[in-house]
């Protein structure tokens, strides 16, 4: 999920909280990957996607030309914040919908039981 956050959502982050470093020494949140990629972060980390541009780039002070430096959870906390009034938008007209298709699955019900 933090790969997935980190390409396409638009975040310009890698990692969770610390940044690149964390893909080399937070094994609680990411053992496959370490064990499998020593030193390296996810492509998606990378200012410039290419294969292999995080290669060795799991580093204590990354180079902010070639990695993103931040944790993608501040900066999703952020993006939600910005666009909270949006979502909420979304979710009560969403929320009007759904009422609007149960008084409508009422009346049909009523209309059908009392032949109109």
């Amino acid at each position: 999920a933090v790969v997935s956050t980190q390409s396409t959502g638009g975040l310009k982050c890698c990692g969770i909280d610390t940044g690149p470093v964390e893909w080399a020494t937070e094994a609680a949140k990411a053992t496959y990957w370490i064990r499998t990629h020593d030193n390296d972060v996810p492509d998606s980390c990378c200012v410039k996607e290419t294969t292999n541009c995080g290669k060795n780039e799991a580093k204590a002070v990354p180079d902010p030309s070639i990695v993103y430096t931040e944790g993608c959870e501040d900066k999703l906390y952020d993006y939600l914040n910005d666009n909270l009034l949006l979502i909420g938008g979304l979710g009560v007209s969403i929320s009007f919908l759904e009422l609007f298709g149960l008084c409508g699955s009422f009346m049909l019900r009523r209309a059908i039981l009392h032949g109109y």
